[in-house]
């Protein structure tokens, strides 16, 4: 049977492996799709309305197209949990994963000439999804499993408490999102390597970390669904 310590220490693993496929991504993004942030969007905000100023009607195009593909994976992600899990969450982030997956696969497999603004939807509709479906730490603390700055935000003020005010199980906490940011970081590294090997290709490497994630996902639901 596991212990509460285990259970914890495989969820961090995972929110940790979660982020390193999402530091993996924006590094592909921005360096395989022209410049573009496709998981967090503030960047994108800023470039589109540096575009909108200068008058580059292209560069709005550019932006814009990632902005609606994110707003449009909330919505997807939305409704696949309601009208087609039926508001199973096991179900619905598995299945999410399996078609984050399928998805980044198809993308290593498109041929050179494909432009960049369809991969930058594609990628920006995946993390869209993945950042409603994987939004909790053990002990209930929200992250951001797509982006940094609400991360560090709660690091820093988890740390501020643990060790300030001395509440009990601040630092620990302060912890948990100090390793979901260094793992965003060591996937933007891993996502510079990647393109230095593989280019467009990269997107595979991509894929296999969130075949992995599934793979855990699943065994980590099998013994929950069986108590059930």
């Amino acid at each position: 049977m596991q212990t509460e310590t285990t259970r914890t220490a495989e969820r961090t693993a995972f929110g940790m492996l979660m982020t390193l496929a999402a530091g993996a991504m924006d590094a592909y993004s921005y360096l395989d799709c022209g410049k573009v942030f496709a998981t967090g969007q503030t960047g994108n905000f800023v470039l589109l309305g540096l575009r909108l100023a200068g008058g580059d009607w292209a560069g709005v195009l550019h932006y814009a197209a990632p902005i609606a593909c994110f707003w449009a994976g909330v919505f997807l992600a939305s409704h696949l949990l309601y009208r087609f899990f039926a508001q199973d969450r096991d179900g619905w982030s598995l299945g999410i994963l399996c078609a984050e997956t399928l998805l980044f696969a198809g993308l290593a497999l498109l041929p050179a000439g494909v432009p960049d603004l369809p991969r930058n939807a594609v990628i920006s509709l995946c993390a869209a999804m993945q950042f409603c479906c994987f939004r909790q730490l053990p002990g209930g603390a929200a992250y951001a499993s797509v982006f940094c700055t609400g991360n560090m935000r709660s690091c820093a003020e988890a740390l501020y408490l643990g060790l300030v005010q001395r509440v009990p199980g601040e630092r620990r906490k302060a912890g948990r999102y100090a390793s979901v940011l260094a793992s965003f970081l060591a996937g933007v590294l891993l996502g510079v390597l990647n393109d230095r090997l593989l280019g467009r290709r990269g997107a595979a490497v991509i894929a296999g970390l969130l075949f992995l994630a599934a793979l855990i996902l699943r065994a980590s639901d099998r013994p929950r669904r069986a108590r059930a």
